[in-house]
């Protein structure tokens, strides 16, 4: 930093600085060497070049790829293969080997990814801005900018929107960015793909430990829930399939026995004015604690803003299940509501909550909703079906 401002520099890329700098004229960007151009992003690369026609054939095959599919900061990208009549209508833009993707709605989940290697038949949500770099420039330079923090925070700030910011593609296409010459782009990226692939080996190796100790954390759970904590006791079967055998004083009775569901919900007679916090199934990660709230009010909610949350209550996403967002809340919440795509479920006064939590959030049960859902694109089960599952109760 040199008077608040960021300097790019190749101090980054060797111990030797540039002899001059310029003032870039962008106020995220400071100051750039001398020899560097600024130009803007349609001025070195193609935006949405490729797009489906309506006459595609109804039964033309690809791999789709939607906003949920990215996750920020993980490389690459989550595709469901699927016929062209069965896709959703968002499902347009082609993309290639050599594209960097950023998602234009949503902006918050800061969805974007590089496409680094040969693609067949590749074909990303209407909400992405597929940029694909002209001949003389770099794409790897290019992902690595358009990746970078500085870009990804101010194309949030651009955005518009309370429940789903999001900015349009000719927005992103004027954003201006430094561009070095060719050789100083390779250098740059290749600088940048070795130091980087040095911090994920060492990623992955925390992850994988990370990932033992997740699956010992969800046996441990799993069979807690199911076996209780005296491995002595004597054991009957439960005649359920999932569950197998449990101890012979439990009992086993169904979900909506013991709680109650989706039990309180905004109306329609809802003040205008009225704030509050609130969750989408986006907002809740399978296995995290916890969920990311947005402030709104009642006016600007998306319809499905409507159910009502208190402490104690477990909530399970009922729609996109694979995703399997499912948290407890475990502390006190003030104006709190959620989707309609989730299932709120309210243990009654003489079961516990936290036992409860820790048997929903159990594998079994989850893998179980899962199996239950129907539907190819965005898989769903009625919280009814849910009510109806039975558990094990000591």
């Amino acid at each position: 930093m040199d008077n608040g401002k960021l300097i790019i520099d190749n101090s980054h890329w060797s111990k030797q600085r540039y002899q001059g700098y310029k003032d870039s004229g962008v106020e995220w960007l400071g100051v750039v060497p001398e020899h560097w151009e600024v130009k803007r992003l349609k001025e070195v690369s193609i935006i949405n070049q490729n797009t489906l026609s309506e006459k595609t054939p109804a039964n033309y095959e690809f791999n789709y790829v939607d906003i949920s599919s990215v996750t920020y900061g993980v490389k690459g990208y989550i595709s469901e293969f699927m016929k062209f009549a069965n896709a959703p209508s968002r499902a347009k833009r082609i993309v290639k080997k050599g594209d960097t993707i950023i998602s234009t709605v949503r902006t918050y989940l800061k969805a974007i990814t590089f496409i680094d290697s040969d693609v067949k038949d590749l074909i990303v949500s209407t909400g992405f801005a597929v940029i694909s770099p002209k001949n003389k420039f770099s794409q790897k330079y290019f992902s690595f900018l358009l990746s970078s923090e500085c870009i990804i925070d101010t194309i949030c700030s651009l955005s518009t929107g309370v429940s789903y910011p999001a900015v349009n593609a000719s927005i992103i296409s004027d954003l201006l960015i430094p561009t070095p010459p060719l050789s100083k782009q390779e250098q740059i990226a290749d600088y940048l793909e070795r130091k980087t692939a040095q911090i994920d080996r060492k990623i992955d190796l925390l992850n994988q430990k990370a990932n033992k100790y997740e699956e010992l954390k969800k046996s441990l759970i799993n069979e807690t829930v199911t076996r209780g904590l005296d491995k002595s006791v004597a054991m009957k079967d439960s005649r359920i399939e999932w569950i197998g055998k449990i101890p012979r004083h439990w009992e086993v009775k169904r979900i909506k026995d013991m709680s109650i569901i989706n039990q309180n919900t905004l109306n329609e007679k809802t003040p205008d004015n009225y704030e509050f916090n609130y969750v989408d199934i986006s907002s809740v990660t399978y296995g995290v604690k916890g969920y990311i709230s947005e402030r709104m009010k009642f006016a600007n909610a998306p319809s499905r803003a409507k159910r009502i949350v208190r402490k104690g209550d477990t909530i399970i996403s009922t729609v996109r299940t694979y995703l399997k967002a499912i948290t407890f809340i475990d502390s006190d919440v003030k104006d709190l509501i959620v989707s309609t795509g989730f299932a709120v479920i309210s243990p009654k006064n003489k079961f516990s909550q936290k036992y409860f939590s820790f048997l929903l959030s159990s594998e079994c049960i989850i893998d179980t909703i899962c199996s239950l859902s129907t539907g190819v694109s965005y898989p769903a089960v009625n919280a009814s079906i849910i009510s109806d599952l039975l558990i094990p109760i000591p």
